[in-house]
């Protein structure tokens, strides 16, 4: 199943951006507004080629049904992003531990675009789950989950720009 989001946010550069979208302390931010936990288990930088890996969970359960065909009453998946911070563009893959991780198949890219007056963030990509009788079930719960947290995520980080104008003057 697809995945497309967009936002833009007024008030930064695309540099500025780009430091925000990868700063820990707004991420943390970010997922307190979105009910998700995260803990970094590798961030490094090699030139301009930057690579981050986050555990993450969903503070939410999956509904009974799903839970029950996939043994599962929590998802926790590892979000493994790499970034160019010269081209302001990337690539990010999710992967799924224990059984549902040989049926769940997650990725796609992200740009970062200067737009006037601020940035415009773009991801896309596709969420695949291979579970009889309720794959496509559980693709558009996860798209659906994955857009609204994107949605609230974007309000959040206009309001933190709107908040801190100072630094990105």
């Amino acid at each position: 199943m697809k995945l497309h989001v967009k936002h833009i946010f007024s008030g930064l550069t695309l540099a500025q951006y780009g430091e925000l979208y990868f700063e820990e302390s707004f991420n943390e931010y970010l997922c307190k507004g979105v009910n998700l936990s995260r803990n970094v288990k590798e961030k490094s930088l090699n030139g301009t080629s930057l690579r981050r890996v986050t555990t993450v969970s969903p503070d939410r359960e999956i509904p009974g049904p799903v839970a029950k065909v996939i043994k599962m009453d929590r998802l926790e998946y590892d979000e493994e992003l790499t970034y160019d911070t010269s081209a302001f563009k990337g690539t990010w893959k999710i992967n799924v531990p224990g059984p549902l991780g040989s049926k769940f198949s997650a990725g796609g890219q992200f740009v970062f675009r200067e737009v006037s007056g601020g940035v415009e963030r773009e991801l896309w990509g596709e969420i695949n789950v291979k579970v009889f009788g309720v794959g496509k079930m559980i693709e558009t719960l996860i798209v659906t989950d994955v857009e609204k947290s994107y949605e609230t995520a974007a309000a959040q980080t206009s309001q933190y720009i709107r908040d801190n104008a100072a630094l990105f003057a």
